[in-house]
């Protein structure tokens, strides 16, 4: 219990410093960080979930998987490591958004849209610099991602 305080509270410190900033072991560590923080988000979710909530509680969950290692939502490839938000659309079809980073530096490198279920959206708005819009159909909210940070995934209508 001790050693999940502190990580969530390690984690709100290194989330406040700027991304180009951090080494390799950084990256991974804020990973995990905002995974324990995403467990801890799902128990308060549980509690008083219902289906308005459904958009909240996969985007917890996907943070959550990357608590430990026993997950495959980090990937190493070609000098890359992929972190990946991997959300399951109804019709039981994935959405996997990967942000890359350099493996030597950490620096943040880019993002990637790997998987797209069908009937789902990408919009990209001037009027919302730095973000890639998810429209999912049947659902009024919209998932904002964030491309220069990526903990900063919020749910809200356009």
């Amino acid at each position: 219990m001790h050693k999940k305080i502190l990580l969530i509270l390690l984690s709100i410190f290194i989330l406040h410093m700027h991304p180009i900033f951090c080494t390799t072991e950084d990256v991974d560590l804020l990973w995990r960080a905002r995974g324990l923080q995403a467990l801890n988000n799902l128990e308060n979710l549980t509690k008083k979930y219902n289906k308005s909530l459904w958009l909240e509680t996969a985007i917890e969950y996907a943070f959550a998987l990357h608590s430990s290692n026993k997950n495959n939502v980090h990937k190493i490839d070609s000098g890359l490591d992929f972190y990946k938000i991997i959300l399951k659309a109804d019709n039981s079809q994935l959405f996997c958004f990967n942000y890359i980073y350099d493996h030597k530096s950490g620096a943040l490198i880019g993002v990637k849209i790997e998987l797209l279920p069908k009937g789902w959206q990408i919009i990209v708005s001037p009027a919302y610099p730095n973000k890639i819009i998810v429209d999912i159909p049947k659902n009024d909210n919209k998932v904002f991602f964030d491309t220069n940070n990526p903990f900063d995934i919020y749910i809200s209508k356009l």
